[in-house]
This record gives C-alpha cells, sequence and structure tokens, in this order.
C-alpha cells in the first residue's frame, strides 16, 4: 500500500472530533429554533383571540340594505309626501268649512236635498282624512276615505246633470289613489302589530 492511502491516528481522530463538533452545533441551532418558533406560536395564540375581539369590535356593521336601495326609498317616500301635504291643506279646509252653517257647503248640500247631519258627517270625514294622512302608517286609510268623498261627490254631480262639475274631483282622486297605493305596506305592518297578541310580543 502506498503512504498516501494511510491516514495517521491523529487526523482519524481530528475529523471524528470535527463531525461531532458539527452534530452538536447542528443540534444546539435546531434546539434555538424549535424554542424560537415555540415561542412565537405561544405568542401568536395569546395575542390572537384579542385581535379576534379587537376586530369585531371595530368591524362594521353589516348593512343588508345597499346604496341604491336606501337613495330609491328615501326619494319615493319624499316624493309621496308631496301629494300628501297637498291633500291635508285642501281637505283640513274643506272639511272644516262644513261644520260653519253658512258657508257656501251648507248652501250646496241644501240644493243637493242633503240633510245637515250628512253635511256634517262629511266634514267630520275630510279632517280626519287629513289628520290620518300625516303618519305613514294610518296614511292608506286616509287617502281611502277622500277616495270614497271624491266618488260620491262625483255621483252627485251626475245625478244632478252635472258632469262638468265632475272634474274637480278628479285631481284629489288620483292623490288620494296614489297616497293609498304607495302607503300600503306601512298601513299592513300596523294592521298586523295591532292583530298580534300581547301575550306573544313579552315572549
Amino acid at each position: 500500500m502506498s503512504r498516501a492511502g494511510i491516514r495517521s491516528p491523529r487526523s482519524c481522530n481530528d475529523s471524528a472530533t470535527t463531525k461531532q463538533g458539527t452534530r452538536r452545533s447542528r443540534k444546539n441551532a435546531d434546539a434555538r429554533l424549535k424554542q424560537t418558533l415555540g415561542r412565537r406560536h405561544a405568542l401568536q395564540l395569546v395575542s390572537l383571540p384579542r385581535l379576534e375581539s379587537f376586530a369585531a369590535m371595530t368591524a362594521p356593521i353589516p348593512n343588508t340594505v345597499s346604496k341604491g336601495e336606501m337613495k330609491k326609498i328615501a326619494w319615493g317616500d319624499l316624493a309621496l309626501w308631496v301629494p300628501t301635504l297637498f291633500l291635508v291643506y285642501v281637505f283640513a279646509r274643506q272639511g272644516s268649512a262644513k261644520f260653519s252653517d253658512t258657508s257656501g257647503w251648507a248652501r250646496a248640500f241644501a240644493v243637493w236635498h242633503f240633510p245637515v247631519w250628512f253635511r256634517i258627517l262629511i266634514g267630520v270625514c275630510e279632517t280626519t282624512a287629513a289628520l290620518l294622512l300625516l303618519t305613514r302608517r294610518t296614511a292608506s286609510l286616509g287617502a281611502a276615505i277622500i277616495a270614497t268623498v271624491m266618488l260620491g261627490g262625483m255621483t252627485t254631480h251626475i245625478y244632478w246633470g252635472q258632469p262638468k262639475q265632475v272634474t274637480s274631483e278628479v285631481l284629489p282622486l288620483t292623490l288620494a289613489l296614489i297616497v293609498l297605493v304607495g302607503r300600503r305596506h306601512h298601513f299592513g305592518r300596523f294592521v298586523q302589530k295591532l292583530r298580534k297578541p300581547r301575550g306573544h310580543e313579552h315572549s
């Protein structure tokens, strides 16, 4: 055998020591890495509930109604108030005028051969309808009363041979029907709330 192929005992010991040192350093590095990862994992577990609670507190409240629907509802509600307030103004004045025995309505009802109590009844219906129009929940009921009175007035004009005067009831009748249809959902929810038993509300 050649001399180059024979290793001395000292070189073998040195290589073995180097390998052992390398293994120890690797083990130490692995242990340090595990400790570091363990600490980070523990910190994440501790901070995770806090982060989740903070995120839950700062998260915006979900809105089921889109902005487009909100604008549509707002503009539709505002548009309904225009004919509603017009009807309130007209029938609050005309209804209260029917209570007077010296008003033009007193003479007109006398010409149509209606009794005084009927004129007072119409005045009560019109003023009550004007008050009901002021709230969304009862606006449909007030509009229905006005529509009924207007149909009765149109029938009276036709019966007494005054068909041209029917046009004076067309505009209030049209506006009352618009309010009646537009506020029907509010009135329906109001009726359902009244029909709900009291015991069911407390449960």
